[in-house]
C-alpha cells in the first residue's frame, strides 16, 4: 500500500496505522497540483509497490465563500486540487494498471456532486465534475479492465468539518433535523462501499457514483413521526 499527501507528518501517522494491522506501507511526499507531480507520484508509487492495482482519489480542499466573494487564487487552488489532482492521477495510473491487465478506480466525490448547497460553488462544482469524470473514464477503460466509480459522502464529522459545520450550532442543528439518520456521518462508515468499489467483488460495477449520506439525498419531512415511532417503525 502506498499512502500520498503534502505533509510528512500525518503521512507518518498513517503508516503508523497501517503497520499496526500488519500491513506493508510506503509514503510518497507531494502535492499533486501539476500534471508533472501527477506523474511522478504516480511512477513513484508503482516503484515502491511493484505495480499499481488500485488507486483512491481522496484529496481535497475547500474555501467557503459566497460566488460573488471567491477570488481567482481560490478558485485555482480548490480546482487544481479536487479536479485537475484526481484527473491527471488517473490518467497516468490507468497506463500501469493497463500493464498489468487492470485496476480499480475510486474517485471520492460528495453530497455536493449531486446537491447544490451555497458558499461552496467552487468545491461543488469540482465535485460535480468529478461525478462526470467517472462516467468519462468508466467508459473510456472498460476495454483495458479498468473500473471507475465515484463514493459520494454525506455531511462526515471530519478534523476538517468538526468547527466549520458540526461546530456551528446552526448548521449542525440544520443537518441533524436534515438528515434522516439525524447524525453526522463517521469516516469508517465509508470504508464498506470504498472496498467494493476497489474489490473483485465490483468488478461488473463501473461508472457508478453512489451516496453514502444517511439518507440526506433521499429526501426528507417537515412532520414529526408520533411517539415510539422512530424503533422499528411501530408504536
Amino acid at each position: 500500500m502506498v499512502v500520498h499527501g503534502r505533509r510528512e507528518r500525518e503521512l507518518g501517522e498513517t503508516e503508523e496505522a497501517v503497520r499496526g494491522v500488519g500491513g506493508r506501507v510506503w509514503k510518497v511526499v507531494g502535492d499533486v497540483g501539476t500534471v508533472g507531480e501527477c506523474r511522478r507520484v504516480v511512477g513513484e508509487a508503482a516503484g515502491l509497490a511493484g505495480g499499481l492495482d488500485i488507486l483512491v482519489n481522496c484529496a481535497g480542499m475547500n474555501r467557503r465563500k459566497w460566488i460573488a466573494e471567491v477570488p481567482g487564487e481560490d478558485f485555482d487552488a480548490i480546482v487544481g486540487a479536487n479536479l485537475k489532482g484526481p484527473y491527471f492521477l488517473s490518467q497516468a495510473a490507468h497506463r500501469e494498471m493497463k500493464k498489468r491487465g487492470g485496476g480499480k478506480i475510486v474517485n471520492i466525490g460528495s453530497v455536493t456532486s449531486l446537491w447544490g448547497l451555497g458558499m461552496v460553488s467552487v468545491y461543488g462544482a469540482t465535485k460535480g465534475a468529478i461525478a462526470q469524470l467517472t462516467k468519462a473514464q468508466a467508459v473510456e477503460w472498460a476495454g483495458d479492465n479498468v473500473q471507475v466509480n465515484c463514493l459520494c459522502p454525506g455531511f462526515i464529522l471530519t478534523p476538517l468539518t468538526e468547527k466549520a459545520i458540526w461546530g456551528d450550532e446552526g448548521r449542525a442543528r440544520w443537518l441533524r433535523e436534515r438528515i434522516p439518520a439525524g447524525r453526522a456521518g463517521r469516516a469508517e462508515e465509508m470504508v464498506g462501499m470504498c472496498v467494493l468499489m476497489a474489490s473483485r467483488a465490483g468488478d461488473y460495477m463501473t461508472g457508478q457514483v453512489v451516496a453514502v449520506d444517511g439518507g440526506f439525498l433521499a429526501g426528507g419531512t417537515w412532520e414529526k413521526p408520533p411517539a415510539g415511532m422512530c424503533e422499528g417503525g411501530n408504536p
